[in-house]
């Protein structure tokens, strides 16, 4: 039989309705009874994507005494790190190259692409998830907002940091963690009182747009620039101007566009390099090879790399071919980085046919819709062949055809579709792991759920400085947190407030909220203070110090979870 309780913070007492009970109630009853109660516990299955891991864990393996139990959970984890393995492999082979793509087709700097494309493409998905979920508790919210947003500006940055030391570009940096900074403050200014008026979300809302608005300005400013000294470069008479003019032009180019690189070794890949492709000579057979070609795309083995790796890189390849075999027969390949751009005609074809079907059914609301009295599903397939037709008879197979960009385009949705639902599976890891640890919400909220929302960003921007795109990633560290935060509570709470009878949401940012706040800030500042001290080279000392602040934050608010130090922001004024 299952006891009666209620939560007040970690101490629970006896009440009248079992259904008060937390999740993590479960561990507090005897094995045998836990799968009943995970069955009928409604709040055990909030967070449930694709599977239910609770059940599994105390159901399906039949956690009936502690073997089984630690068993269920070690399977569980072995499952997490494949899904881990699935986002490095997704952002790496397909995510980061469509990226690099259509930021030089858009003629898009490194920064402007990490803080537009890479922020809206990893923050996105989140956004509309928090919209749907108004109604929950922003206690939860709040603290996986900012909880994540410390985690990717303190741990992620210090990887990046790590990994590939580079100089920074100072202004761009200095102008982010001022807006950073100044919204951090003003988010805990707006919510402290626990009240939320519309106009304070609409100012929420604002400050997010008038950084974008800078961003954009700034970067149009610097075109205009090159431009003129361009111009002026072309009229110069003597040579030393010239050089002058030519040194100050290669600068401000490093600044305004994004320079392709070699996905295996980042070195750059000239323009000249990116269209020999297109300047070959061509058979007579367009389609010669085809079914040669098609099966070598789709080996997930490349027998350099594997010639080249030790024991431990082979096991690694074997473990990751599946999922590479699966994921290269959904997502079109274009990197400039690999011969022919990564184009073969008939594995293309076929991306055309299988990634529209797969986004149907990522997204429940399309997967059983019907016009007339065909199905959604129908109706794409027979758009997916006539494209396939018309790709047929205009390209060729020993070279991209000239809109072989637009596969670019779908192969960053494909990659950002991949990595929501692989993220948001990792949610569901984790948050099993939140109630079997019977932590508090603020504390789930900053930790395992900030980390679980934040894996995409990981794994991108870490995929994106391992191929020479440091700027981009650290760009993208700010620009994606400042979005998820600004736009997701400013929004949230816009609806709240219209949805309340005096325009007002009240809120709740938990014990952990202050904590979250201070040192979100106290790691931007810390940061920028050390960066000052080596004229804004990122060694892999300051790398090391963020990540040591990140460790500190997570200390602290373990200490205060589990009451031996109080939670700054708390009163404990003598009684």
């Amino acid at each position: 039989m299952i006891d009666k309780f209620i939560i007040d913070n970690r101490h629970i007492s006896n009440v009248t309705d079992p259904y008060l009970l937390p999740c993590a109630h479960v561990m507090q009853l005897n094995y045998t009874d836990r799968c009943s109660f995970i069955s009928s516990h409604l709040e055990c299955g909030r967070n449930v994507h694709y599977m239910d891991y609770l059940k599994f864990i105390f159901c399906t393996v039949g956690a009936t005494n502690m073997h089984d139990y630690i068993g269920g959970f070690f399977i569980v984890c072995i499952m997490c790190v494949y899904l881990f393995i699935t986002l490095g492999t997704t952002a790496d082979k397909f995510f980061c190259p469509a990226l690099a793509v259509i930021s030089k087709m858009l003629g898009l700097s490194e920064n402007l692409g990490g803080v537009t494309l890479l922020a809206f493409g990893n923050g996105s998905p989140d956004i509309f998830t928090s919209l749907l979920n108004t109604h929950g508790d922003t206690e939860l919210m709040y603290t996986q907002l900012i909880g994540g947003a410390a985690f990717v500006t303190g741990f992620v940055i210090g990887i990046i940091m790590i990994m590939r030391p580079f100089k920074l570009e100072w202004k761009t940096y200095v102008r982010d963690v001022l807006f950073f900074t100044f919204a951090a403050i003003y988010i805990h200014a707006s919510i402290h009182d626990q009240l939320y008026e519309i106009y304070e979300g609409f100012l929420t809302v604002g400050i997010y747009i008038i950084y974008l608005s800078v961003v954009i300005i700034e970067h149009f400013v610097y075109k205009r620039k090159l431009k003129q000294l361009k111009e002026s470069s072309n009229r110069s008479s003597t040579e030393s101007t010239d050089k002058d003019v030519q040194n100050k032009v290669e600068e401000l180019e490093l600044i305004t566009e994004i320079q392709i690189r070699n996905r295996r070794d980042s070195s750059v890949i000239l323009t000249e390099e990116i269209t020999t492709a297109f300047k070959r000579e061509f058979g007579e057979d367009p389609n010669e090879g085809l079914f040669q070609k098609f099966f070598k795309a789709i080996n997930p083995v490349d027998k350099t790399d594997w010639k080249k790796a030790g024991y431990l890189g082979k096991f690694f390849m074997i473990i990751k071919a599946p999922i590479l075999f699966l994921l290269t027969l959904i997502i079109p390949i274009v990197d400039y980085g690999e011969e022919l751009h990564g184009w073969s005609k008939l594995l293309n074809m076929l991306n055309i046919i299988i990634l529209p079907q797969m986004v149907l059914l990522s997204i429940h609301q399309f997967t059983f819709m019907i016009f007339g009295y065909v199905p959604l599903a129908v109706l794409v397939f027979i758009v997916s062949i006539a494209i396939d037709i018309a790709v047929y008879k205009t390209s060729r197979n020993d070279c991209p055809p000239k809109y072989h960009v637009a596969f670019a385009v779908g192969s960053f949705a494909g990659s950002i579709l991949v990595i929501y639902n692989v993220a948001k599976e990792v949610v569901s890891v984790m948050t099993t792991v939140g109630i079997i640890s019977d932590l508090t919400d603020s504390m789930v909220g900053l930790s395992i759920l900030a980390w679980g929302n934040s894996v995409g960003d990981v794994f991108a921007n870490i995929a994106l400085a391992k191929q020479g795109y440091q700027q981009m990633a650290f760009a993208a560290c700010f620009g994606g947190p400042m979005f998820n935060s600004l736009l997701g509570i400013g929004l949230t709470f816009i609806i709240k407030g219209i949805r309340s009878d005096n325009n007002l949401a009240h809120t709740r940012e938990g014990a952990m909220g202050p904590n979250c706040i201070l040192f979100l800030v106290l790691i931007l500042l810390f940061t920028l203070f050390a960066l000052l001290c080596t004229d804004f080279v990122c060694r892999r000392s300051i790398g090391y110090f963020c990540i040591a602040m990140y460790v500190i934050f997570l200390l602290y608010c373990l200490l205060g979870e589990f009451e031996v130090m109080h939670p700054y922001g708390t009163d404990h004024g003598m009684t």
